[in-house]
């Protein structure tokens, strides 16, 4: 995608994101889409169909591993203005 901007427009390379990954919740979302805990381990592990059956091992599999993600700013309920990771994003090809 794009290089990473926040709302001011100003550069967001390298910035931190945190996730909380839900090891239950490796499934599928009540409308069939993979879960977000689902897509980040599946392409974190580099797998092209995450919607396939895949093990992990042991999460160290995981260590030093890029993930490429779509973050979006979402009011909550306080009414203040929030990051929020909408999905996981397939890595893109290496030529």
């Amino acid at each position: 995608g794009n290089q990473a901007k926040d709302e001011k427009g100003e550069d967001a390379s390298g910035r931190k994101v945190f996730f909380t990954l839900r090891p239950k919740s490796m499934g599928f979302t009540q409308a069939g889409v993979a879960s977000i805990s689902r897509q980040f381990v599946g392409y974190a592990l580099g797998l092209d169909d995450i919607e396939q059956d895949f093990e992990l091992e042991s999460w160290e599999q995981l260590l030093g591993k890029n993930i490429y993600a779509e973050v979006v700013t979402k009011t909550n309920l306080k009414g203040l203005k929030v990051n929020r990771i909408a999905r996981f994003i397939k890595p893109p090809r290496q030529r």
